[in-house]
């Protein structure tokens, strides 16, 4: 015998005839990006001509993504331009000076007292075969 649940006059289904929403499209599009970057590993189609010859890279280049729909341009600026683009504020900028011995120690109890607080004992550092801190 089959039952019969009651059928509810104000149900309003909740499928969607217009497409995906934004997260579902945005979940396709990572998809997408994964299976072509796999096949561009596969069919090892990526472009070395910039790493062999640095005289292309020095000279500036430009990339394209296709899915963004947009070139990026990558080129080297001398120090006049980026001055003149403000990146850094050089009048606050500080020189430090300090001891290398006493930075080289303060390293040292720092990734000790790092490597403690996670839970790794550094008591045995220089015993038997171990080297030392």
């Amino acid at each position: 015998a089959e039952i019969q649940e009651p059928f509810d006059m104000d149900f309003k289904p909740e499928v969607r005839e217009a497409g995906a929403n934004a997260g579902i499209r945005e979940r396709r599009k990572e998809l997408v990006d994964r299976l072509e970057k796999a096949a561009n590993k596969k069919a090892n189609a990526v472009e070395t001509s910039l790493f062999e010859d640095p005289a292309k890279v020095l000279a500036g280049f430009q990339t394209h993504d296709a899915r963004a729909e947009r070139t990026v341009k990558f080129e080297w600026w001398t120090p006049a331009k980026i001055a003149e683009a403000k990146f850094i504020d050089e009048s606050k900028a500080v020189t430090l000076r300090e001891d290398e011995s006493q930075v080289a120690k303060q390293s040292e109890q720092g990734i000790k007292h790092m490597l403690e607080s996670h839970g790794i004992s550094t008591s045995k550092f220089g015993q038997g075969q171990a080297k030392k801190f």
